[in-house]
């Protein structure tokens, strides 16, 4: 299913935590390049480690050795290439349509949650140039086409299900604990969290206590 021309090319580049850290201003920046070509479509080396910052922002530790890197890269670009060839096999299906009121309540509370991570709109502004977007409605955008995407990807898939095409796979719970034990350490660590939950009880009063 996979038909790209892959050109990653990662000998010689910076370690992908300093690519992602950044250096000083007037430090010389590499030009992006482009890692694969899916039909019409390039992807730059720029959205692979955007992937990346996006999953080390949830937890992913980055391997600090360049061949852990290297092969860290190639999975996301894996990745990346077959959402784009599910995407673009949704596009060219007639019967498969997304339409933006669709989308437009899940984006909308998704900008709700990210503004709500900053303590005022000065913080959030800052946060949205430095990520890349010039205003609030550019970042509303790109997350439109972000679901969009998925949409299109999820909508795809449960065609080529009911049409037989794509065959669900029957996992035991005792594979699953298998593939978790022997990934256990690539996997994320979640860190500590506490959880409160308040009881109600109802209380008598005695007579002693009333008066």
């Amino acid at each position: 299913m996979r038909r790209a021309l892959l050109f990653l090319v990662v000998a010689g580049a910076l370690p992908l935590q300093l690519r992602a850290q950044g250096g000083p201003a007037y430090a010389p920046r590499p030009l992006d390049r482009v890692v694969a070509v899916v039909g019409s479509k390039a992807i730059l080396w720029s959205e692979v480690l955007e992937v990346i910052q996006q999953r080390r922002a949830q937890g992913l530790q980055i391997p600090e050795d360049s061949a852990g890197q290297i092969q860290l890269a190639r999975q996301v670009l894996n990745e990346l290439v077959d959402e784009e060839v599910l995407v673009q096999k949704a596009e060219q299906d007639t019967s498969i349509t997304v339409a933006d009121a669709d989308l437009r309540e899940t984006v909308e509370a998704q900008l709700r949650q990210t503004r709500g991570n900053f303590r005022n709109d000065q913080e959030f502004f800052t946060a949205l140039r430095n990520a890349g977007f010039g205003t609030q409605e550019e970042y509303r955008r790109w997350l439109m086409d972000q679901a969009r995407r998925r949409e299109l990807q999820q909508r795809l898939v449960q065609k080529y299900q009911r049409e037989g095409r794509m065959l669900a796979a029957a996992v035991s719970d005792e594979e699953v604990t298998e593939a978790f034990e022997r990934n256990r350490d690539r996997l994320p660590r979640r860190p500590p969290a506490v959880t409160f939950r308040q009881i109600v009880i109802a209380t008598q009063a005695s007579a002693e206590a009333k008066a």
